[in-house]
């Protein structure tokens, strides 16, 4: 398994994010992935740090800088994941971790009456390239079996199980 307690996936936290300060804790439940549908693969188009990260300059090397500023680390954007899958700047697929594990992303709609998985998934998006290369799919499809696994151990997670979430039977993956 790529990711294990003592290796996790590269950490950049979006903590000047809308939803990172304005979100809440969750009971994880099950793991949602997600694809942009847009054609760029660059994990910086999303992923930026803060710049009080610690960790800044290490984190902008390896994700590369957005240099247009549309990433989604600012409080103009109102959805968060808990990871990204996508291209470092040297071009390898990796995962990134934006928001702490058991914290509610704003990814897959509204809550309300019909309820969401935002409540109890952790979720994940992974870049897109425009289906343009089978090999970037093949990475990225790999990086999500990696990461999935790691979650699915961390978060005792059964991959091919259900749960009743407001009286609704819904798988975990």
């Amino acid at each position: 398994m790529k990711y294990t307690k003592d290796n996790p996936p590269l950490i950049c936290m979006m903590d000047n994010s809308t939803c990172y300060k304005n979100t809440d804790y969750m009971e994880v439940k099950g793991i949602l992935l997600h694809s942009t549908g847009a054609n760029n693969p660059a994990l910086k188009r999303y992923v930026q740090p803060s710049s009080w990260d610690s960790n800044y300059n290490y984190l902008i090397n390896k994700i590369g800088k957005n240099k247009y500023g549309n990433d989604w680390n600012n409080i103009y954007v109102n959805a968060g994941l808990n990871a990204w899958i996508g291209k470092l700047d040297d071009g390898s697929v990796s995962t990134v971790q934006t928001m702490p594990w058991n914290i509610k992303p704003w990814g897959c709609g509204a809550e309300g009456i019909k309820y969401s998985c935002n409540e109890a998934w952790i979720q994940f998006e992974i870049c897109d390239d425009g289906y343009k290369s089978e090999e970037y799919f093949k990475q990225v499809y790999e990086e999500a079996v990696q990461i999935t696994a790691y979650l699915c151990k961390k978060f005792d997670i059964d991959p091919l199980g259900t749960v009743e979430f407001h009286g609704k039977t819904v798988p975990t993956i």
